[in-house]
């Protein structure tokens, strides 16, 4: 090692892995993220571990079973979500994932991603910037209510004002809130309260409903002369969760219809801009006094979740799931190994039974037996052509042949073939052979020829 390096820069792996973890863990904290599962795999601890991506990326993820209990849909690969997550450092392998808290369907409808779109639209032209937005007056004597004349946000909104400031006129701009002619009625509304110019500012809405009750309040050109209304305006369409084109063009949502009608009676806008510059002010001394304390805190905060007993027990967890996952797929290979060692060692024992051998050589005697027959049936048609061939050679050396062109044959009546006429002698009994059969016959006469001579005795 280098004398000049000092030691304290020195950091082993572990150290450096926690040091990542504790820095992702403090700046960048809780994240919301959405994208597509992938590899989900549950094992039997209860936690899931899964890859979150998109077209370009992933990032692993881990929930624990505290968390995945609460889910209330089936959880499977290929499912677009939307989840929220603290992103953290698996330390034994130094990689990053993400603990997912909490986890919902991500998908949005025709009308749904209509209204994102629109709402991307106007918010990228200005039309919802806070600088745009006028001030609330901080004393009403009368408030227009454009709504529907018979429905409950009407009657919530004068109950709340009797109640609360029964000083403050009342002025109904009435309107239908739902249905194919509830914008432009609602457009008329407004361009008639403009018009008049008798409050000193205005509630639209209505109460809650699904995104097609609501459906006239997303209307762009409503939302355009909400924007650009000369009486301050205030948006009370639905309940809490919802959220219309209107409200983000008004000068200031209100949750509820009632919760309007008691911003306009306490004047809560001018008691909020006292309360913010109090708080800021109070925020201000706090923060300088309350600094290093602060510092302090998040260090040994730190140092807790990094000693916390649930924290190693997790990642113990995670470390026994992970061991028991390799455990799991050694043993699967261990098994298709001596399958396949078994699977060799029966086709060997196959091959080598006496059945088999059996079986092979009387496959080889029938084999053998069919050579031999056709070398029997070769060598019988041989041995017959060279019979046929000496049949036909002794037949044409054959006496009977010579009987065949007209020929005969003499023998005497002991038997002895006389070939020569002084064999003959006169009243002498001779055996004539033919072709077809034979008779007997006394010489009578002898009449050697002259070109022959007697044979020497």
């Amino acid at each position: 090692m280098d004398s000049s390096t000092p030691s304290r820069n020195i950091l082993s792996v572990s150290q450096l892995n926690e040091k990542v973890r504790q820095h992702l863990e403090l700046h960048i904290g809780e994240i919301w993220l959405q994208g597509e599962i992938s590899n989900l795999v549950r094992p039997y601890s209860g936690h899931w571990y899964f890859s979150l991506k998109d077209s370009q990326a992933q990032v692993r993820c881990a929930m624990f079973k505290g968390q995945n209990r609460k889910i209330l849909f089936d959880v499977e690969d290929g499912q677009q979500v939307l989840i929220r997550a603290r992103i953290s450092v698996y330390e034994p392998r130094g990689e990053y994932q993400l603990i997912v808290q909490s986890m919902q369907p991500d998908g949005l409808g025709a009308m749904q991603l209509a209204y994102e779109q629109l709402r991307c639209k106007l918010a990228a032209e200005g039309l919802f910037s806070e600088q745009r937005k006028r001030p609330l007056p901080e004393v009403v004597r009368q408030v227009g209510v454009i709504t529907s004349a018979s429905g409950a946000a009407f009657h919530d909104i004068t109950a709340v004002l009797k109640r609360l400031a029964p000083s403050i006129t009342v002025i109904l701009y009435p309107s239908s809130v739902q249905g194919k002619e509830a914008p432009a009625a609602l457009r008329q509304a407004l361009q008639l309260a403009n018009q008049r110019d008798e409050v000193d500012l205005l509630i639209i809405g209505r109460g809650g409903g699904s995104l097609e009750d609501l459906f006239a309040f997303n209307d762009e050109a409503l939302a355009r002369l909400v924007a650009e209304s000369q009486l301050p305006i205030i948006s009370a369409v639905g309940h809490e969760i919802d959220f219309t084109l209107t409200d983000f063009a008004s000068d200031w949502r209100a949750p509820t219809p009632s919760a309007a009608a008691e911003r306009v009676a306490y004047g809560v806008h001018q008691l909020q801009r006292i309360q913010s510059q109090l708080s800021e002010r109070l925020e201000q001394l706090a923060n300088q006094w309350l600094s290093p304390y602060q510092l302090r805190q998040q260090h040994l905060h730190q140092r807790l979740l990094n000693q916390s007993p649930l924290r190693q027990l997790r990642m113990r967890q995670q470390q026994l799931d992970e061991l028991q996952q390799r455990l799991h797929d050694a043993l699967t290979r261990l098994y298709q190994q001596r399958h396949k060692e078994q699977q060799s060692m029966q086709a060997r024992l196959t091959r080598i039974t006496p059945a088999q051998r059996i079986a092979l050589a009387t496959e080889r005697l029938q084999a053998l037996n069919i050579r031999l027959n056709r070398a029997s049936l070769t060598l019988w048609h041989d041995k017959q052509q060279i019979f046929t061939q000496t049949v036909a050679q002794l037949n044409a050396l054959s006496p009977l042949a010579t009987l065949s062109r007209g020929y005969s044959a003499v023998r005497s009546d002991t038997g002895q073939w006389l070939t020569h006429i002084h064999h003959l002698r006169l009243d002498q009994s001779v055996v004539i052979t033919m072709q077809d059969g034979q008779a007997k016959a006394i010489v009578t006469a002898i009449e050697p020829t002259s070109a022959h001579n007697p044979p020497h005795q």
